[in-house]
């Protein structure tokens, strides 16, 4: 049972097909869905803007589809207030290497 509060989300995903995929299973879960994001840029200001508990982010966002949207979660994740919170980042492999 949830008790309290669902955990609000903010998505960064260029694909809109993948990202609209993400929201549907995150909202299903019971999870609000507070900000999308399509590139980086805007993933550190929704981020900024909704401050929720957990951001999901993809790494290769534009704009130049390398590791921006890592390079945006590191960013987001410098903030003071964000030391503590949650960040998922899909595509294991690459996150596993650039997470250390």
């Amino acid at each position: 049972m949830n008790e309290g509060p669902p955990l609000r989300v903010v998505v960064g995903e260029d694909q809109a097909l993948v990202r609209e995929g993400i929201v549907r299973i995150l909202e299903r879960g019971g999870l609000e869905v507070v900000g999308l994001a399509a590139d980086a840029e805007d993933l550190v200001r929704k981020a900024s803007a909704h401050s929720p508990d957990v951001v999901i982010a993809d790494i290769e966002m534009p704009p130049e589809m390398t590791d921006d949207g890592l390079r945006a979660a590191k960013q987001i994740r410098a903030a003071q207030c964000w030391r503590d919170r949650p960040f998922a980042i899909p595509r294991g492999s690459v996150c596993a290497r650039a997470c250390r």
